[in-house]
């Protein structure tokens, strides 16, 4: 997967500026009591490169990580602030893994609850 972003760090003739993803993952923990929402852990593996004139890709050597441990208490605590970009973006996983799995299980239509 490959994303064009707007600040970019440069060298003669390239310039960096396409992340692409080496891992994304998305864990969930639950406690023994369950009345407690679940906790999501993000992490995402990336690593920038450039394009040259002839289309060959230059990988940068450093790998970059976002870490949240409570992806899930973060996107509500930004929501409470106006900012709903982690919660959209929480709505939006939820919806693409029910579209996964309607396509690749037996399981039938999937939707969020």
């Amino acid at each position: 997967m490959a994303i064009k972003v707007e600040k970019a760090n440069t060298k003669p003739a390239l310039v960096y500026d396409n992340l692409f993803l080496e891992q994304l993952s998305l864990t969930q923990k639950q406690e023994k009591d369950d009345s407690k929402p679940p906790m999501y852990c993000l992490n995402i593996r990336y690593r920038m490169f450039a394009v040259d004139n002839e289309g060959i890709r230059h990988f940068a050597e450093r790998v970059d990580e976002i870490m949240i441990d409570d992806y899930y208490g973060l996107a509500i605590a930004k929501a409470a602030t106006g900012d709903y970009d982690l919660a959209q973006a929480a709505g939006a996983i939820e919806v693409a893994l029910a579209r996964i799995i309607e396509d690749q299980t037996n399981l039938g239509k999937a939707e969020v609850v």
